[in-house]
């Protein structure tokens, strides 16, 4: 992730309240996957970071990335843990049903991501067929940097 767009989805500290992702949102996201997000590029913002056109509810932001892998990930930021917990299990359940068909795996809690950065929780679904080679990954991560809010939620489409 690049340091202009953390830097802004860290001043941004909006409130899950009840928003989450619609499975129409994740089809629309999942189409445009097809085309390297080109549907969804918006202006640049920092070398190979881009503001994505659809932002997902209540998101901080939400960005394309393209270098190595091409990446729509949108943010949202969390004073409290506890919050933050029930919007990442509000947000799992919303998008399993999206996602029927893509292989599940659920990814290692309590992990050290890198230096100052722990991942909570984390789901990754893989796809197949036309969507060979992409995955959604959701993850609330911990970050120890002293931050006003020290949780993210991550959503992300990763193309490799």
């Amino acid at each position: 992730m690049k340091p202009a767009f953390i830097a802004a989805a860290a001043l941004a500290i909006a409130p899950m309240a009840e928003a989450q992702a619609a499975c129409a949102e994740i089809e629309r996201i999942n189409a445009a996957s097809l085309k390297d997000f080109d549907d969804l590029t918006g202006a640049g913002i920092d070398d190979y970071v881009y503001t994505a056109t659809l932002k997902l509810p209540n998101a901080a932001g939400c960005v394309i990335e393209i270098d190595l892998e091409v990446i729509y990930s949108c943010v949202w930021n969390f004073a409290a843990r506890e919050e933050a917990e029930r919007a990442y299990a509000t947000q799992a359940a919303a998008m399993a049903p999206c996602l029927e068909g893509w292989d599940f795996m659920t990814l290692q809690g309590n992990s050290q991501m890198r230096t100052g950065v722990t991942m909570v929780s984390g789901v990754n679904y893989a796809g197949s067929g036309k969507f060979e080679g992409a995955e959604w990954q959701l993850s609330l991560n911990q970050y120890d940097s002293g931050s006003v809010a020290p949780y993210r939620l991550w959503i992300e489409m990763i193309l490799y």
